[in-house]
This record gives C-alpha cells, sequence and structure tokens, in this order.
C-alpha cells in the first residue's frame, strides 16, 4: 500500500504548489504579527466549475472555495476592534516589503 497523498487539481493540472505557498505567506504574516491574532489561508478560485452541492474544501489548513462562499467569512465580525486592524495593517506594511 501507498501512503495517501492529496493533491489540488485543476483541471488536470496539479496545482498543490499553491496551498504549499499560501502555507509559507501564513507562515510569514504570523512570524510579523506574533500569536495573538488568528491567520487563516484561502485560495478562491473565480470562474471555476464547482459542484451544485458542496465543492468547497480545506486542504492543511487552507480554505479552497470560490469568491460566494468566500464573502460570508470576509464580512463576518471578527476578534479585533478596528483600531487593532489598523494597527496590524501598519505593522505589517512595515514589515513585509512590497511585491
Amino acid at each position: 500500500m501507498r501512503p495517501r497523498t492529496e493533491k489540488l487539481l485543476v483541471g488536470t493540472r496539479n496545482c498543490t504548489k499553491l496551498v504549499d505557498g499560501a502555507l509559507k505567506q501564513i507562515a510569514v504574516v504570523k512570524g510579523a504579527i506574533g500569536a495573538g491574532i488568528p491567520i487563516h489561508g484561502v485560495l478562491c478560485f473565480v470562474e471555476a466549475d464547482w459542484p451544485l452541492l458542496g465543492g468547497s474544501f480545506t486542504m492543511r489548513e487552507v480554505a479552497v472555495l470560490w469568491p460566494r462562499k468566500l464573502y460570508p467569512n470576509l464580512e463576518a465580525d471578527g476578534p479585533m476592534t478596528n483600531g487593532a486592524i489598523q494597527e496590524t495593517h501598519r505593522l505589517l506594511a512595515t514589515v513585509l516589503p512590497p511585491a
């Protein structure tokens, strides 16, 4: 028996490296802001064909979904105040170089 492996397939292409990249970015942000703020990784595919039921999933702590499924998460109230959000934004803008 072979060990179980997870692959993110987009069409016929293996896009598992996108999950690896998201995990690296999560680690960088966590390193910059510390452990007090929860960080969530997301891969959002636009114009993809998704099944009518289900479809979204999580792969190694990275959510894989489409925009309509992502919007409620982005609009939901979180644990941070507006002041804490602004301070975190300033910190990340200072610590992380522009792409």
